[in-house]
């Protein structure tokens, strides 16, 4: 009956132990309070400086050049000089080919020349069936008939090139009245909330700590029943128990627990890390959103212009001023500047949902976004970066840590061989077997003797684990000097260009089109290529504007991102 209480007892101690041994330690309101905390810290607080401040020089502001309208008196573009002529005189290739060969020139050298090319046959050329668009007809205008009013001839051309396409531009969400547009800020205070790498991380963070606890924790006793010589002499021999405990030696545990504690210090900097990564896809989505937006007024500019001079050169070819040909060109462009236009509206369309995706909001709705892109870009020295990045930066002060942790492994790795750990075991047990039934202890105490197993694989190991974290500082800083090296390239080429093609190149390519157009109107001599090739040059100088504006925001956020800025409008200069 004894025997059975003090087993009773046994296994009510045992119980206990399980049941307090597997309580919850509330780790997910851990991480819930450090991304609540990380929140409470808002990031890029600064809101984006004001346009005015961008250059200390006056910019000139690119416009449409100016179309002048069909002169009611059109020029000949045959005869030398400019001449006034009546505009049933003008004969263009179309013309000729449908009225009969052109009358021989007076006599002479060059009219006998021209006279002999007058009557020789005119050559066709074809192209090829291979080439897209062979199968268009040629384009001849209507004849001219005794009874054609110039309101129907007008109207007859019109048909002949037909209508463009009509393209609408995407207009980016006006602020709700009452409502201001979303900031930078609130960007990234939505991210930090929502966004599960964060979360990930200061899970992480709490993952270490309950290693660190861990690896610090002292040997559970061993208790166990146990009984010997039973039935010797018709007794119940031996019955009692016996309590075994490991005695860590060498301050083994203090290592192991110092080595976990910079696991911990490691994984709060990877949380840091996470944050300013998560920081930099915000920017670059913010600024993608308002560089699209960009683009589409842009564009959708350029697809006026071209398709108001398509239409006027076809007014020109109705009052005998063109070639019919020369419309077609034009159609040409202003079509480009149409599919320009639409392959901006769905930039703006991606870019939008690749900002509501870094939020871990795919769903969100368009919104208006403060902030505008004209602004003045950072100033920011290669030295002061280079000198940032070496004092501050997380992933040097991780490898920092790693080499202190590698230490820790090494001497924790030899003390396992050197200063072994000591097992000891106590019974205690009631003598049934001969009088006076009295009670036996034993002890017992050892340690491992290194003979086949010295630790000597784990040691070479840790020796080369410290080799390795040796050179990670290095690593850590060529990699990270190597990003700072191509990303400020580009960030003082895009810039650099920037201010270029804003305070010159397009003020400059706008005055050459204007010019070149007005030439072409009143100069017979001017050829109607340069008019093409100039209005061509214009939209890619164009196209060349807007992507700078988006390459130096986007080298200004990969800066602020490998620097580990916390205020993305206030990083300058430095």
């Amino acid at each position: 009956m004894a025997r059975k209480s003090a087993l009773s007892r046994l296994g009510a101690t045992v119980l206990l132990f399980a049941t307090v041994g597997g309580c919850q330690y509330g780790t997910e309101g851990c991480v819930g309070q450090r991304v609540r905390g990380m929140a409470s810290c808002p990031l890029d607080v600064t809101p984006p400086p004001a346009s005015n401040e961008i250059h200390d020089t006056p910019r000139p502001e690119p416009s449409p050049a100016p179309v002048p309208a069909p002169p009611s008196n059109p020029v000949s573009r045959s005869d030398g000089p400019a001449e006034r002529q009546p505009a049933s005189e003008i004969k263009t290739v179309a013309y000729t080919a449908a009225e009969g060969p052109a009358p021989a020139p007076a006599a002479g050298g060059s009219a006998d020349v021209a006279a002999k090319r007058a009557a020789e046959k005119p050559q066709t050329l074809d192209i090829p069936s291979a080439i897209p668009g062979s199968e268009a007809p040629p384009l001849r205008l209507p004849p001219l008939g005794p009874d054609t009013t110039p309101a129907d001839r007008r109207s007859e051309i019109e048909k002949l090139y037909g209508e463009l396409n009509v393209v609408t531009p995407a207009v980016g969400p006006q602020p709700v009245p009452g409502q201001a547009p979303l900031t930078l800020a609130e960007l990234q205070n939505i991210a930090v909330t929502h966004n599960p790498l964060i979360r990930q991380a200061a899970s992480d963070v709490d993952a270490a700590r309950g290693a660190m606890i861990q690896a610090g924790a002292y040997p559970n006793p061993h208790l166990a029943y146990e009984a010997d010589n039973i039935n010797t002499g018709a007794t119940n021999g031996y019955q009692g128990g016996n309590i075994s405990q490991t005695i860590v030696t060498g301050g083994k545990l203090k290592l192991a627990q110092s080595a976990a504690q910079v696991d911990v210090e490691n994984a709060e900097l990877a949380l840091r890390r996470a944050r300013y990564d998560l920081a930099t896809q915000v920017r670059s989505n913010y600024l993608a959103v308002l560089v699209s937006l960009e683009r589409v007024k842009v564009n959708n500019g350029l697809r006026e212009f071209a398709e108001r001079v398509y239409r006027t050169q076809i007014s020109r070819v109705t009052a005998g001023q063109a070639a019919p040909y020369e419309p077609l060109q034009l159609r040409v462009l202003a079509a480009q500047a149409q599919t320009q236009l639409i392959q901006s509206n769905h930039e703006y369309e991606a870019a939008w949902r690749r900002l509501a995706a870094t939020l871990n909001c795919p769903g969100m709705p368009p919104a208006a976004l403060a902030g505008q892109l004209d602004g003045p870009v950072p100033q920011i020295a290669y030295e002061a970066a280079v000198d940032r990045i070496l004092k501050t930066h997380t992933d040097l002060v991780t490898a920092q840590n790693a080499l202190v942790r590698a230490r820790y492994q090494l001497r924790l790795a030899r003390l396992t061989t050197n200063c072994p750990n000591i097992d000891t075991t106590t019974v205690i047990q009631h003598d049934f077997t001969t009088a006076p039934f009295g009670t036996t202890v034993n002890v017992q105490m050892g340690i491992p003797l290194p003979i086949f197993d010295n630790n000597r694989g784990n040691i070479i190991a840790a020796e080369a684990a410290l080799v390795r974290a040796g050179s990670e500082y290095d690593r850590a800083r060529n990699s990270l000097l190597s990003s700072l090296a191509d990303t400020f390239a580009r960030y003082q080429t895009s810039s650099t260009s920037f201010l270029y093609y804003r305070n010159g190149i397009l003020a400059d390519q706008v005055r050459a089109y204007r010019g070149m157009y007005q030439r072409y109107q009143v100069d017979p001599n001017a050829d109607f290529n340069d008019v093409v090739t100039a209005q061509q040059t214009l939209a890619t100088t164009i196209a060349s504007y807007i992507q700078l504006l988006g390459d130096q925001w986007q080298a200004v956020a990969d800066l602020a991102g490998l620097l580990q800025i916390d205020d993305f409008f206030s990083m300058g200069p430095m």
